[in-house]
């Protein structure tokens, strides 16, 4: 955790929410936010010495606090949940589905465009490196032509 329950409700828009919350619950909440940024940015950053990274992460829990908050709001949950992004009834009946967007490294992307750049700047690539690289084909034609005996051997 990189930020305390009061340090997020003195700098949290959600104040009164947070406020009316149980200690236990508002634990609950920053370790969610902490478990949402570990799994989009592919790593876990719990036991970090740099004081910018430990910064970012403060802000970015914060920020995904706040976003947890709108997204469990009743409006949100109603609006999340349903699998259509925009739907026509007239002549003939069309809908579209609604789709997530994510960046180019991996993560989510929440709309707040603070906390994406955060989570993009912290994200780790999952792409393993490959052992080795085979570039075209290995039997070259100078290797042809010895296994075919051209060269009198």
């Amino acid at each position: 955790m990189f930020i305390t329950n009061e340090e997020l409700i003195e700098i949290s828009p959600f104040k009164k929410e947070l406020t009316e919350m149980s200690e236990k619950s508002l634990a609950a909440l920053i370790e969610r936010a902490d478990i949402f940024i570990a799994t989009n940015v592919n790593h876990d950053y719990s036991d970090t010495e740099n004081p910018l990274l430990q910064q970012m992460l403060k802000t970015a829990t914060w920020r995904t606090v706040d976003y947890l908050l709108v997204k469990s709001s009743k409006e949100s949950v109603i609006a999340e949940t349903g699998a259509m992004k925009s739907e026509s009834i007239g002549g003939d009946y069309s809908y579209t589905l609604k789709d997530q967007t994510y960046s180019a490294s991996g993560t989510l992307i929440t709309g707040d465009r603070e906390l994406d750049s955060i989570l993009e700047y912290l994200a780790v690539s999952t792409r393993k490196p490959a052992p080795f690289n085979v570039s075209g084909p290995t039997r070259t034609r100078k290797n042809a032509r010895k296994r075919r005996g051209l060269y009198g051997f």
